[in-house]
């Protein structure tokens, strides 16, 4: 539509003298989608994707323009409770960040750093946070609820307080991951009554509240710690085991030595959970008692000397598929789209196609793929190093080559470009490295590289 268009080249080129009249867009009934046309609107509603097109841009406008009247306008907007989760969820982590926006435009996806200066928002956020409960707390929109917490955690707003135990006590009418949201909040900014919020957190039949809980015992009486972590070690499972691991890495007492001991020699004797696996070495490389690091060496002992991925086989199991997800697509630092296409979901064809990787690889295979790439290489993706008759050398993804032609894919100036190079002037050839970095492990948490592997193995 003419309106969508505009608003695309009135932010992305950017139109700088028309980004005021964009940003006020907000005040205005917004043309609605054909899904969900806005009763009395006179104009012609957009289809769904065009909508999100334009609302996003209007939102975006009034965050890169700043100031106390745009962000004023988005929280109207919000309050409105009209437009698509998505933009609304965004709209609320712009406020909660606004003394300190991420450095790459939402939109573009460019380096575009918005600087603030004198605009602080502090004063007024807690106001804005809790004039929007009522909007941003309706069941079934999790995704705004969850945003919304994290502009209730960013902005200190003490009267949401009770909104977030509410929300939290609120079984069945939001989601577990609102839930968990709510007492990450609490515990994090230790608002009133999170200590009992947590107690009660401990014993919920929720794993992803009760997991929540067990990450947030450190803080507590190590004693009191103590008596609820110990027990999960052996009874729980998956992410609240993980979770009562971690915490135990941060207490300091002996006792949670002596545990620590215990369960790395476990770990030795393979009879540890291999989910957990990780978390166990985490917490107890972060000790300082030498029984502690005697345990490891024994650990270390068992490890074939000849395994490549003995260093890493702690991340083959027990990651979270959801965050493994958000790392593939979102990572500005492995950038794995930029040579790996998934499903109708963008990226590249430089590398394999990775829709169903989860039922060509196991485990291990996708975890060596990651970490030695050279291992390795997929079929069809190798590339080479040609010599030419006249001394030149010419590097690439080998296509295809018959009795006249070797065609190859190579990369010029950022670039990619198709070569056919005459198939006699070749004089020699020899395999190159994988196209695929050595060193993506190293821009990742071992805790990233598990979620990752997980979430690869989940795709079939």
């Amino acid at each position: 539509s003419i309106v969508a268009e505009a608003a695309r080249a009135i932010y992305d080129v950017p139109i700088l003298s028309a980004m005021e009249a964009l940003a006020v867009r907000l005040e205005r009934p917004l043309p609605g989608n054909t899904e969900r046309p806005l009763p009395g609107n006179t104009e012609r509603p957009l289809p769904a994707a065009e909508y999100l097109y334009l609302t996003r841009r209007a939102v975006c406008a009034n965050r890169k323009l700043g100031g106390e009247a745009c962000a004023r306008r988005i929280v109207a907007w919000l309050r409105g409770g009209d437009g698509p989760e998505a933009a609304r969820a965004e709209a609320l982590d712009f406020l909660a960040r606004w003394a300190d926006p991420l450095e790459r435009d939402p939109v573009t996806g460019e380096y575009a750093p918005v600087h603030r200066g004198g605009d602080d928002l502090s004063p007024i956020l807690p106001e804005l946070a809790a004039s929007l409960r009522a909007a941003c707390t309706v069941p079934g929109s999790g995704r705004v609820t969850r945003a919304w917490i994290r502009l209730v955690g960013a902005s200190g707003a003490e009267a949401c307080v009770p909104s977030l135990h509410v929300l939290l006590e609120g079984e069945g009418s939001h989601g577990s991951q609102v839930r968990r949201a709510a007492l990450a909040t609490l515990a994090e900014r230790e608002f009133t009554g999170f200590e009992d919020a947590v107690r009660r957190a401990l014993v919920d039949e929720d794993d992803a509240v009760r997991g929540e809980a067990f990450a947030r015992l450190a803080a507590f009486d190590e004693a009191e710690a103590i008596r609820w972590i110990e027990p999960a070690l052996d009874s729980s499972r998956g992410v609240v085991r993980q979770s009562a691991f971690a915490s135990l890495g941060g207490l300091k007492s002996g006792a949670a030595d002596r545990l620590l001991v215990a369960w790395v020699d476990r770990l030795a004797e393979g009879s540890a959970p291999a989910e957990v696996a990780l978390e166990i070495l985490e917490a107890a490389a972060g000790r300082e008692d030498e029984s502690v690091a005697r345990a490891l060496e024994r650990y270390r002992g068992t490890l074939l000397e000849d395994d490549a991925l003995a260093a890493w086989r702690a991340c083959l199991v027990g990651g979270d598929a959801r965050a493994g997800r958000r790392v593939f697509f979102e990572n500005a630092e492995v950038s794995c789209l930029k040579c790996h296409k998934l499903g109708d979901e963008g990226g590249s064809e430089a590398g394999p196609d990775l829709s169903d990787v989860g039922t060509r690889l196991s485990r291990e295979e996708l975890l060596e793929a990651i970490v030695l790439p050279n291992a390795k290489i997929a079929t069809g993706f190798e590339n080479w190093i040609f010599q030419l008759d006249d001394d030149t050398v010419v590097a690439g993804r080998l296509l295809g080559e018959d009795e006249a032609t070797v065609t190859i894919e190579v990369q010029e100036g950022g670039e990619t470009v198709v070569l056919e190079l005459d198939a006699s002037a070749v004089t020699a050839r020899k395999r190159d490295l994988s196209s695929m970095p050595e060193d993506v492990a190293e821009h990742l948490s071992r805790r990233a590289l598990r979620d990752v592997v997980e979430f690869l193995a989940s795709r079939e």
